[in-house]
């Protein structure tokens, strides 16, 4: 995968720029922080191969010359958007890039995006429909993509001088006390999670949680240091 990306790098810069930018631009890859990505991580070196291809499509369909976009260009655009996405949801953001770029940047007629736009919105509903009724008969939520990435509100209620500590605060009461009764359907009588499948799902909704009451106890304690 990470050999792979740095050649679709190479690419993706040989599609707008000369040739002898896009070598030097790929050479950033023998950097050592990419060998270590590539072999100590997982969905990272995956991810970056198919947001990368998704990206040089982009680039080919605002190259052509043709008044439509290409079948071929079309389809490996979809395809690589939605191999990317089984490893991560952040692709879900690089449609509205793509039509940007290719509307203002390349002055693209808007007719000629429909069908390229139709045929990854079927792609993605295929997808996304049952596994939102899947995942609404297990846990009872509605979680088109995942539920389970890290919650960014948390890491930011460790940040700044003022950030309340966790010796400080009553998790036991405020957030895992009530994750159990919210959720008791998923506990057995010792307060153990029994169905192994919902325990992403509870993660996510403890970490929701947590936020919040972290967010709570800063603002009462110190709420200039949190707008800070």
């Amino acid at each position: 995968f990470g050999c792979a990306s740095v050649y679709v790098f190479y690419k993706c810069c040989c599609a707008i720029v000369p040739k002898w930018y896009g070598i030097f631009a790929a050479a950033s890859f023998l950097l050592p922080n990419w060998a270590w990505s590539d072999n100590n991580i997982l969905t990272e070196a995956p991810y970056l191969l198919f947001y990368l291809l998704t990206l040089y499509y982009t680039f080919r369909m605002g190259e052509e010359r043709e008044k439509s976009v290409s079948r071929s260009d079309t389809a490996g655009y979809v395809l690589s958007f939605m191999l990317a996405l089984m490893f991560r949801p952040n692709i879900l953001t690089i449609p509205l890039f793509t039509a940007v770029y290719l509307l203002l940047f390349k002055k693209r007629q808007a007719r000629t995006l429909v069908r390229p736009a139709l045929t990854l919105l079927c792609a993605l509903l295929l997808f996304v429909v049952p596994w939102s009724l899947r995942n609404y008969r297990v846990f009872h939520q509605f979680i088109p993509i995942t539920d389970g990435a890290a919650n960014p509100t948390l890491l930011g209620t460790y940040q700044g001088e003022s950030a309340p500590k966790d010796e400080d605060l009553d998790y036991e009461t405020n957030v895992y006390a009530v994750i159990r009764e919210k959720y008791s359907e998923y506990y057995d009588e010792n307060g153990v999670i029994n169905d192994l499948s919902a325990g992403e799902m509870l993660g996510a909704a403890t970490d929701s949680l947590k936020a919040e009451y972290r967010l709570r106890e800063w603002w009462k304690r110190d709420p200039k240091g949190l707008l800070w």
